[in-house]
């Protein structure tokens, strides 16, 4: 681990600062930008391309607990991942091999711990939080610690670096097992692939939307037996459907941002 993720978390711990009530009182603009000039504003939850250097809206405004994301992709422990995601795509694998193989390394190398009450998640972004302070991205793969939100970020990246469009999404859902006795609805992020005329939902985080149709997971019924299914997919007994998807989080994108364009060119020629 870097010696910065161990001084923040090491604060952190020690101060064991307590959570402060959020509202959307609390929402602040992102802390690295000092012009805001220089960057485009996107506000939306399904968004195509998120370039290096931007800074997207965390959950501190809608009651969550993360801070912005700063889209660190020069940093060398991204640069490793993105690497990886591009042999990935230079395989002559089919597209849903690729696809579960850049899924597993998010979710079963880059961020292995998974829980909104794990010490180390809390700790670093509240850390960053409490300091007002962006977080990169790299630091959640720093301490492999990470939810829906970041898995849909680094996914997003990956799958990009390895050539394989796809949209990061961002949704309020619904879950319900009555087994379990849960019935939830909530905000979810996940991307979003086009494969044979068809938008299929990537979700590294939850299986229950990881393979199937992004028509059948917004239909009123959610996903039932009869759903079609791509290869990567799982069968759940739960209900699962999309209510509908956000006009945000908002991102900040450089104007200039050919640096980005030309290191995921680079990617794809070397």
């Amino acid at each position: 681990m870097r010696k910065v993720s161990i001084f923040a978390l090491t604060l952190a711990t020690l101060f064991s600062l307590s959570f402060l009530s959020v509202d959307n009182s609390y929402f602040r603009k992102p802390a690295q930008i000092t012009d805001f000039s220089s960057y485009h504003q996107v506000d939306g939850g399904s968004i195509e391309n998120i370039p290096n250097n931007s800074v997207v809206e965390g959950s501190l405004a809608y009651d969550g607990m993360q801070p912005n994301y700063i889209i660190d992709l020069d940093t060398p422990l991204l640069k490793q991942y993105l690497n990886e995601a591009k042999l990935i795509g230079e395989e002559e694998s089919d597209f849903w091999t690729k696809i579960s193989k850049i899924s597993d390394l998010v979710s079963k190398k880059a961020l292995r711990e998974r829980d909104y009450d794990s010490p180390s998640y809390i700790n670093l972004t509240r850390y960053y939080k409490d300091s007002e302070l962006d977080i990169p991205l790299s630091e959640y793969i720093d301490c492999s610690v990470g939810v829906c939100r970041e898995h849909a970020l680094l996914i997003h990246l990956l799958l990009n670096s390895a050539g394989i469009k796809n949209k990061h999404t961002y949704a309020e859902i619904r879950r319900v097992n009555n087994a379990e006795d849960y019935n939830i609805v909530e905000n979810h992020g996940f991307v979003t692939v086009e494969h044979k005329g068809k938008t299929w939902v990537v979700d590294s985080y939850y299986k229950g939307f990881n393979g199937y149709l992004l028509n059948d997971l917004l239909s009123e019924n959610g996903i039932t037996i009869q759903s079609e299914k791509a290869p990567i997919a799982k069968e759940l007994i739960d209900f699962r459907r999309i209510i509908k998807i956000h006009d945000y989080p908002k991102v900040w994108i450089p104007k200039n941002n050919e640096g980005c364009l030309e290191l995921m060119d680079n990617f794809h020629k070397s």
